[in-house]
């Protein structure tokens, strides 16, 4: 037989299993409900004679049963499939029930502890609340919250599509609702939103959301509100301050392909956020989908969404993103210039063309715009739903609601029991509180070393039993303090972080291959499925909650390919990588296109030493072969075993480039590229590129081809931004021998540079020229003998013989200041006959 839960859900199945059995199940009860609903007295079995008791055509949703109970009365006449109470048409001019109407707040953590677990009704073995309707039977009923909230709503069904309170309506109207709480949050795979997940000719008014709203597909449509709408929907005056976090994903609608959507004086102030894999857009309210949607005197928060665009938005409708002080600063609606100092008279200020009228039409009988440190609320009868701080906890639920760094204290003490979700360093540091460790016993607070015993103890904290600790910043309790301790918990393993600076140390070229696995740095992990280890990590918040991880790693000795010492790269070597016709295919680059490398790699001056790579047909190739978000610095790869080769985008250090840092660190190696896009430290930029006192050595080939970067943009009809800084190139740049398309002496083509002090030696090089060079700026090419010349920084002529006062010799415009700026910190010049060379302290 079928085994069910309190809401009728089938246990001991996974949930994306469960929706053909939940199906056959639910015609069964229907049956059952049929047969035995009127008990003698003439009531059903909720105990109620009446269900309309204002007959207004709304039955009352008095707790979660009842909300429950909605799924098997989808079209509002009935629930509990009994209508005692609804109005006759001949006495009300109202035919029957129609919908349903909250009398109360709820609240899913229905025992009150603070914690959303088994103990709570509808926990579901995790899965949590299953949304109401379906494609085939949707909601199709009015819910009018009458400014009543729920609380805690949570929804955990990664692998299910239309996923939100309702998973489906279809001609239906909800009003006056809020979705609020700690503990709540919506995940499901796609078409996800925090009301509804998909919907068909429904209106949703005046409701707000703070809870956050997940979507796990790579594909995915989210929305803080409602995932995915077709045919006719519209939505107005209605607030999103939950986070939303999925490919497509938005403040209000992830996507409304094929629908006519209609957006009126409504508000996004939650973040948006996306994952690495993803595939689609972000945006501050609605996705994707229809071109011309008719939003209306509708905003986003740029800054607190982090998102400066949405789709189809204009000026001409007040369809907006506006910064969060703009929105807080206004008091009233139709605000302009000609009555607040809130607005500029031109659009400058909110970067518009034009003037602005923020607020238009809103209505001070739905909306309460507060004070100018305020965001605007929606004003109900009985009380005011409003998230003055933009931290997802609305304020009648939040402890420091003008603080957007925490909401809770459940023990009172005044200390928050996490930070919020989108709190960062920054944010911890300016708010001035300090998070409660103990977060369920008002007596004590603070533990930094994590050690469970509370750093500060008073008389009645001792009196109560518990114990200070008495040795602190020292987590194992061993009287060596963690900074100093290789093994801060005591488990016999040296710590992967052993000095806790954050960084991993990389000390053997196994440990410099397993960071593939854990491409942010967060620890360490040996093998794709190997457990993550942190031992050692600095503790920081992640997810609200203190726990221990590192933000890099950093090589703690020189590293060796010739791994058996022998001069020699073959297959006796750990990292020979046999193809199958016994080639040797060396080192795999670390990061791939769905998996850049994402984090800090300190080489701490130490060199790696013949890093081989023989992959003719490989993209992407170089140590690492793609990085965003990343920094690489203070690293050499030198040894004449090694060389790199790959197809297409190849470099010493990096195969393709987005948003990097490569600082201090020289390449000796050898990088050619058998098809396009090879440079000395970088194959392909992508965009936010940064090289700093940096030099290549090695020799460059291939069609297209630059000393330290080979080309700029996705394509030759795309550019994009770098930045150099005092650089060099000494290493041959050439062609292929069937196609010698570009060859440059610092950068190939496609850059928007910005250049400064950087040169190339153009007899060394064989070249003479490189992408947009200014001499104005300091990028040019020299000859080799002036580069040996100049022994020390900003060299020129009035405290050097090597440059001329006119720069005729050096084939310039004018006179040259050679190595400006350059730090003896960083660089030494070393003899007249010696080339610039790195300095670290080894």
């Amino acid at each position: 037989m079928l085994l069910t839960n309190k809401a009728g859900r089938i246990n001991g199945m996974p949930a994306f299993q469960k929706t053909a059995t939940r199906q056959i199940l639910a015609a069964l009860l229907t049956c059952l409900f049929s047969m035995n609903l009127i008990a003698a007295n003439g009531t059903n079995n909720s105990g109620r004679s009446d269900y309309d008791l204002d007959n207004d055509g709304l039955i009352e949703i008095n707790d979660l049963g009842d909300l429950d109970e909605i799924r098997n009365n989808l079209d509002g006449k009935t629930l509990y499939k009994a209508k005692l109470g609804c109005p006759t048409l001949a006495a009300d001019k109202i035919d029957g029930c129609n919908g349903f109407e909250l009398t109360t707040d709820l609240d899913f953590d229905t025992n009150a502890d603070g914690i959303m677990d088994a103990k709570d009704t509808y926990w579901d073995e995790g899965y949590g609340w299953f949304p109401i309707g379906s494609r085939k039977a949707p909601f199709s009923a009015i819910l009018q919250g009458n400014g009543y909230v729920i609380k805690n709503l949570y929804t955990h069904l990664p692998y299910e599509s239309k996923v939100g309170l309702f998973s489906v309506t279809n001609n239906a109207t909800i009003t006056q609702l809020g979705l609020v709480g700690h503990l709540g949050s919506v995940t499901g795979s796609t078409s996800v939103g925090s009301f509804i997940g998909l919907a068909f000719n429904t209106h949703l008014s005046s409701s707000f959301n703070s809870i956050d709203v997940n979507a796990t597909n790579d594909r995915s449509s989210t929305g803080g509100l409602i995932g995915f709408t077709q045919a006719e929907v519209s939505i107005s005056n209605s607030i999103n301050s939950g986070t939303v976090k999925g490919a497509t994903a938005a403040g209000l609608v992830g996507n409304s392909d094929r629908s006519k959507l209609s957006i009126t004086n409504s508000l996004n102030i939650g973040v948006i956020k996306t994952f690495a894999e993803a595939q689609g857009r972000q945006a501050g309210l609605l996705g994707k989908g229809a071109r011309s949607p008719n939003v209306i005197h509708s905003y986003w928060a740029k800054d607190l969404s982090r998102q400066m665009h949405s789709t189809g938005a204009t000026e001409s409708t007040g369809y907006v993103g506006l910064d969060s002080s703009i929105l807080r600063c206004a008091i009233h609606p139709d605000s302009s210039s000609e009555n607040s100092t809130c607005i500029s008279s031109d659009g400058a200020a909110e970067e518009l063309s034009s003037g602005l009228i923020l607020y238009q039409g809103w209505d001070n009988s739905i909306w309460d715009f507060g004070t100018p440190e305020q965001l605007p609320g929606l004003k109900f009868s009985h009380r005011i739903i409003r998230d003055s701080d933009a931290d997802g906890a609305i304020d009648e639920l939040d402890t420091w609601p003008s603080s957007p760094a925490a909401s809770l204290d459940h023990d009172k003490d005044g200390y928050p029991d996490y930070w919020s979700i989108n709190c960062d360093a920054a944010c911890i540091r300016d708010s001035g509180l300090t998070l409660d460790k103990f977060p369920n016993n008002p007596l004590i607070w603070l533990d930094d070393d994590n050690d469970d015993l509370p750093d500060i103890c008073d008389a009645a904290c001792l009196t109560s039993g518990l114990t200070a600790d008495n040795k602190l910043n020292d987590t194992d309790n061993d009287g060596i303090i963690n900074s100093i301790d290789d093994d801060d918990n005591n488990n016999g393993e040296k710590d992967v972080d052993r000095d806790n600076d954050g960084l991993i140390d990389i000390d053997s070229l196994t440990k410099l291959n397993a960071m593939r696995f854990q491409l942010q740095g967060y620890g360490l992990r040996l093998a794709e499925e190997a457990e993550m280890s942190t031992e050692g990590c600095p503790i920081v918040i992640i997810q609200r909650k203190s726990q221990p991880r590192c933000h890099g790693y950093e090589l703690t000795k020189d590293l060796d390919f010739d791994t058996n010492n022998d001069g020699k790269i073959d297959a006796a070597d750990t990292y020979w990588n046999a193809d199958k016709n016994g080639s040797g295919q060396g080192w795999l680059p670390i990061g791939m296109k769905y998996g850049p490398f994402s984090t800090v790699f300190q080489g701490n001056g130490h060199v790696i030493k013949n890093l081989y790579i023989n992959r003719p047909n490989g993209y992407s190739v170089g140590l690492f072969g793609e990085t965003a978000n990343a920094s690489i610095q203070k690293v050499g790869l030198v040894g004449k075993l090694g060389s790199i080769t790959g197809k297409y985008k190849v470099g010493s250090f990096i195969g393709q480039a987005t948003d990097t840092h490569l600082d201090a660190s020289f390449n000796d190696l050898d990088v050619k590229a058998t098809d396009s896009y090879s440079g000395g430290l970088i194959g392909q930029v992508i965009s936010g590129v940064v090289i700093s006192n940096s030099l290549n050595n090695g020799s460059i080939q291939s069609s297209t081809s630059g000393g330290l970067v080979s080309s700029c943009g996705y394509s030759r009809n795309e550019h994009s931004d770098i930045t150099i800084i005092n650089s060099m190139n000494t290493g041959l740049v050439k062609g292929s021998i069937e196609d010698k398309r570009i060859q440059a002496g610092l950068l190939g083509y496609g850059c928007i540079s910005n250049v400064t002090h950087s040169y190339w030696a153009t007899d060394l090089s064989q070249q003479s020229s490189s992408d947009d060079a200014k001499e104005s700026t300091g990028y040019i090419g020299l000859d080799s003998s002036i580069l040996r010349c100049a022994t020390h920084a900003n060299t020129n002529s009035s405290n050097s013989q090597c440059v001329s006062s006119d720069g005729e010799a050096e084939g310039l415009n004018g006179p040259l200041n050679l190595f400006k700026d350059w730090d003896s910190a960083i660089w030494d010049f070393g003899t007249r006959e010696q080339l610039p060379s790195l300095k670290f302290d080894n």
